[in-house]
């Protein structure tokens, strides 16, 4: 069984991706082609809360702010963000009086954000 393996498909299929993405605004499609995943907060159980942020239009991280009288609870930010693979940013662990925030990296932008919480113990 003879295998054939054609040099460059895989940087094509890439350039392909790359230039939806690139090109999607000027058509009016979403960022990440007609099958985007929209963009939602979650929320775990606690007293924090996700707040969603944009840069120059682009939403692009979160943060979890705890209510005053939480200093003796953890919480961490978490999101999702795309471009053509969808890698995963974390805040910080910080205490119920700190923000714990996270950005996507450049050229990418956020689709979800949610936080981790509880209790010190």
């Amino acid at each position: 069984m003879q295998h054939t393996f054609h040099r460059g498909s895989g940087r094509k299929a890439a350039l392909v991706a790359l230039l939806v993405a690139l090109l999607a605004p000027l058509l009016g499609l979403p960022p990440s082609g007609p099958a985007a995943v929209e963009a939602d907060t979650a929320r775990s159980d606690g007293p924090c809360r996700v707040v969603d942020f944009d840069i120059n239009g682009v939403p692009k991280g979160a943060r979890s702010i705890c209510p005053p009288g939480t200093w003796r609870h953890w919480h961490q930010v978490h999101i999702r963000c795309l471009f053509i693979v969808e890698p995963e940013e974390h805040g910080p662990v910080v205490g119920g009086t700190s923000v714990s925030e996270a950005t996507c990296g450049r050229g990418h932008h956020r689709i979800r954000s949610w936080n981790t919480q509880g209790p010190d113990e």
